[in-house]
């Protein structure tokens, strides 16, 4: 008995209606530019070149690969950037970028609480203190009788002061003789007829080396004329900054209940009381837009109305 060999059925592709076409054999070269796996500890290992450094610091600045070429004087080469050495590089850059990034927000988040509870007093403050002739007394009735007369004259601070007026004056005082004493902390003297009790105000900047917070306030030191002049920050646009990181704004950010954290001493309730003011101010504002749209409309239709017709 003779069996009928089988016919060979063709290839797919040269069927009619066939769905798909047989794929082409891949060639040896298609492979270059994914590493073997056995092949890619040895290439993380590799040690970058100056220029392949460069370029992965130029692309973690803006994540643009062709610019980071152009910056490091290399040819624009999407094989270079998958290669795995240099992706183990550009990894460890974006790690450290995230990590930086992390810590930068925590202390700015820290630097605005500071402003916001400083103490504008610890920088400077105000003084009312005597004038020179508040406490000016003869001289002569305390030589006589061993007792002090306020006479109101004019008072000065030591003797060297006072001789050198003297001298420069022919040995004369203009203002009178109110003996020596005078300093600008003490209470004004109520029937001074000079200052009308009231005395002299003294602007004091008070020694930085002793400041707490209140030192995240200065904006600027400046000196005219002698007089130093302090400049601070805005605390309420501190305040405003700080509540929209912490999620009072919802509108302005969405992490009011994101979980987020703040380290460095603020607590739980300090963070609730700043929110509630802030969710009172955001109502105040809500209110007054919509009575100021209200009135718009209004105006508006009183306007449409008393347009005559045709």
């Amino acid at each position: 008995m003779t069996t009928t060999p089988k016919k060979e059925l063709p290839e797919p592709h040269s069927l009619k209606g066939a769905l798909h076409h047989s794929s082409p054999p891949m060639p040896d070269h298609a492979n270059l530019r994914i590493p073997r796996e056995k092949d890619s500890e040895a290439l993380e290992a590799k040690t970058l070149t100056f220029q392949e450094e460069t370029l992965c610091l130029e692309f973690v600045k803006d994540n643009n690969w062709l610019r980071a070429c152009r910056r490091a004087g290399l040819k624009t080469s999407t094989d270079l950037r998958m290669q795995p050495h240099i992706r183990k590089r550009l990894e460890e850059l974006h790690a450290q970028k995230s990590k930086r990034h992390e810590i930068e927000a925590d202390a700015i988040t820290q630097y605005l609480y500071n402003v916001v509870t400083a103490d504008p007093n610890e920088l400077a403050e105000v003084q009312i203190g005597a004038c020179r002739h508040c406490w000016g007394y003869d001289i002569s009735h305390l030589a006589k009788h061993g007792e002090y007369k306020i006479n109101h004259h004019y008072q000065f601070r030591t003797v060297a002061e006072q001789k050198r007026v003297k001298d420069a004056n022919n040995g004369k005082f203009p203002a009178g003789n109110g003996g020596i004493g005078y300093a600008k902390d003490r209470a004004p003297n109520p029937e001074c007829p000079y200052c009308d009790g009231h005395g002299e105000t003294n602007y004091i900047v008070k020694d930085t080396n002793t400041f707490s917070n209140a030192r995240f306030l200065i904006k600027a030191l400046k000196i005219n004329n002698g007089q130093v002049e302090v400049q601070t920050h805005d605390k309420l646009k501190a305040a405003e900054m700080l509540l929209k990181v912490l999620g009072a704004f919802e509108s302005d950010n969405k992490q009011k209940n994101a979980g987020f954290t703040i380290h460095g001493g603020i607590d739980a309730e300090t963070i609730k009381l700043i929110q509630a003011g802030a969710l009172d101010r955001e109502e105040e504002v809500k209110q007054f837009a919509d009575d100021r749209l209200a009135g718009l409309k209004a105006r508006l239709i009183e306007g449409a109305e008393d347009e005559p017709t045709n």
